[in-house]
């Protein structure tokens, strides 16, 4: 699977040995792009054709979000992998929460882009 800027191994990491695998390769690049277009909006930047410029420890942010993202959009597209519907559903919060966190202290503050771009 080729995604624009994760692994297959962080999106893993995230979404569980659990996780059903009828969501499509394309179907999770697809969500990805999705990810990183928000992203560019945050940052009022395009992270996707500057992420080597990007500062190393702040990619690893960035990395996490889009990971966490495809991962709860491959849960959410068919949870009967899991042993219950609840083990889906923390696995969700989980990524949810992780992610809200990212957004609100990192992506939606612009001075965090201005170190990120290393200006």
């Amino acid at each position: 699977m080729a995604y624009a800027i994760v692994t297959a191994d962080q999106v893993s990491i995230f979404s569980g040995e659990n996780v059903d695998a009828t969501a499509t390769a394309a179907m999770k690049e697809a969500v990805e792009l999705m990810g990183i277009s928000r992203i560019c909006g945050w940052a009022r930047y395009n992270i996707a054709d500057n992420y080597a410029s990007l500062n190393a420890d702040y990619k690893k942010i960035i990395d996490e979000y889009l990971a966490r993202l495809i991962a709860t959009a491959s849960i959410a597209y068919n949870m009967a992998g899991f042993s219950s519907r609840l083990e889906a559903e923390n696995m969700l919060n989980i990524n949810l929460f992780e992610m809200t966190k990212i957004e609100d202290n990192f992506f939606k503050d612009q001075k965090w882009w201005t170190y990120a771009k290393g200006v």
